[in-house]
């Protein structure tokens, strides 16, 4: 067993767990701190970073939310797999949109925002050294959870000249069931 990364900082020294090393940066991180460096020098910044309104929420919502809050029944946790009235809706909207039927209590769960979702069905589905094929671009989520999960990204490369979408060559070239190294950045 390796020894933990020590970490030190206002004085306080914790050891970081040798499986965080392979977490990736958030990009987010990044993009935040340069939208803030030109906001500060006075530019007009339109962000598209992290899909951040860019206006207030129809009134409709608002009035949806502060009655929420003020319905009793919404003074403690919903049940574990989520409200059946949300997910009850959630799959009318599935069958609306995509045509695609699904059992709401079954075949969904209401989790508090997509990170969340994706955290929890990668470390539910991927073990150490498992292989996740992402096809590029993808929501960063992905690769920061299968890091967590130990498992390792296979990226398959898209382009806007193909609408983003992969081509049954990129696909049957993914090492699927064979050795894979990632190649160094």
């Amino acid at each position: 067993m390796t020894q933990a990364t020590a970490v030190t900082a206002s004085g306080i020294t914790t050891n970081i767990a040798d499986r965080v090393r392979g977490i990736p940066a958030n990009p987010f991180v990044a993009a935040n701190a340069r939208v803030a460096k030109y906001r500060t020098a006075g530019h007009d910044i339109i962000d598209l970073s992290q899909g951040n309104p860019d206006g207030q929420p129809p009134q409709f919502m608002i009035d949806a939310v502060a009655q929420a809050a003020r319905d009793p029944a919404d003074f403690k946790y919903p049940s574990f797999n989520g409200k059946p009235a949300f997910l009850k809706a959630a799959a009318g909207w599935y069958q609306r949109e995509f045509g695609v039927t699904l059992d709401p209590a079954t075949q969904l769960l209401a989790t508090a925002g997509a990170s969340v979702g994706i955290s929890a069905v990668i470390q539910t589905l991927v073990n150490a050294g498992d292989l996740v094929a992402l096809v590029g671009p993808y929501y960063p989520q992905y690769e920061g959870s299968t890091a967590v999960a130990q498992g390792r990204v296979y990226t398959i490369a898209t382009s806007p000249e193909r609408g983003f979408l992969p081509c049954k060559r990129q696909c049957d070239a993914a090492p699927v069931g064979r050795p894979y190294a990632p190649q160094a950045a």
